[in-house]
């Protein structure tokens, strides 16, 4: 979470138009509340506990990354989340972005 908090905070500064924003599927929302408030994060979190927003997009697998622009155009990320594949992440944000 850290690094995409710094991923989302580099967009912002830059003025791109794009978000990172976090799911969380759980049906009790405090313990990831609890993770954001530790971590000092800002990002947004979208809490899902009927799974609605997954069964719209299907992940293969859990966690799952979803790049998305304001038309919804969008791609799968399967790769893991460290610094190098957030550099590629940020790549494909920044060229979605309108």
């Amino acid at each position: 979470l850290p690094l995409l908090q710094a991923l989302d905070t580099r967009l912002q500064a830059d003025g791109v138009d794009a978000r990172v924003v976090t799911v969380n599927l759980d049906a009790r929302p405090r313990p990831a509340e609890a993770v954001v408030q530790r971590l000092e994060l800002e990002l947004p979190v979208h809490y899902d506990p009927k799974g609605e927003l997954a069964a719209a997009y299907d992940p293969p697998a859990m966690p799952a990354t979803y790049l998305l622009n304001r038309g919804n155009v969008h791609a799968f990320w399967e790769g893991g989340l460290d610094a190098d594949a957030l550099v590629a992440i940020e790549a494909v944000l920044r060229e979605l972005a309108p």
